[in-house]
């Protein structure tokens, strides 16, 4: 007679990751940066440190895959493959809307305040907001830009990248830190309003720079 498995039955590693993430989450915004420890989050997780460890090595880069986890989704192939087509205009409002859903979600501006009020992990917390989420928003709309220029030499898409959401992000996300306005509820109509009267406004000049008709 086969014995019967004892104990609760195993998670698999998806399931274990995000219950890290959710727990280093809730962590990082009740208590701050300075509380935030990888012991602190295996006991709210209930998981041993070492499988947290496995994750991440230190405090600061779970931050980091909390961020990451958020804009996952941003990643891009890059240069298209020669005669590949290039991408249709209409994909880069749906590129900034999703970007403008990350980037004044409930939790990020939430990290935004703690970058803010934190004196202590300013710095740190910084340098890891911009790396895991600032920069991969750039990236993805400059990879976007690349794949739609013609042959401009000229052209930075990187710089450009970061004018594009510094005009549609920037306004949003100060309001937002300061509690004048909530994005994070805002219908897809609301964003897709908001992104169509930006991209409305801005695609006469920028597609004249990549040197193509929209």
């Amino acid at each position: 007679m086969a014995k019967r498995a004892r104990g609760r039955p195993a998670r698999n590693r998806l399931e274990v990751e995000r219950s890290i993430l959710q727990a280093s989450t809730q962590l990082l915004f009740d208590q701050g940066f300075a509380k935030f420890s990888i012991d602190a989050v295996s006991r709210s997780a209930g998981v041993a440190k070492k499988t947290v460890y496995a994750m991440a090595t230190n405090r600061e880069e779970l931050v980091g895959k909390i961020v990451a986890s958020w804009t996952e989704q941003l990643q891009t192939s890059g240069d298209p493959r020669p005669g590949e087509a290039r991408p249709d205009p209409g994909s880069l409002r749906a590129l900034l809307s999703r970007i403008y859903r990350i980037a004044l979600s409930k939790e990020a501006v939430a990290l935004f305040r703690l970058i803010c009020a934190d004196k202590e992990g300013r710095e740190r917390l910084a340098e890891i907001y911009n790396r895991n989420g600032v920069e991969r928003g750039v990236q993805a709309v400059a990879n976007w830009l690349r794949e739609y220029q013609a042959d401009v030499p000229s052209f930075d898409v990187n710089r450009s990248a970061r004018m594009i959401l510094a005009a549609l992000v920037a306004e949003p996300l100060r309001r937002a830190a300061i509690g004048l306005e909530t994005p994070w509820n805002d219908t897809d109509e609301e964003v897709t309003a908001r992104v169509g009267e930006y991209v409305d406004f801005y695609a006469p000049i920028l597609f004249k720079e990549l040197g193509t008709a929209p």
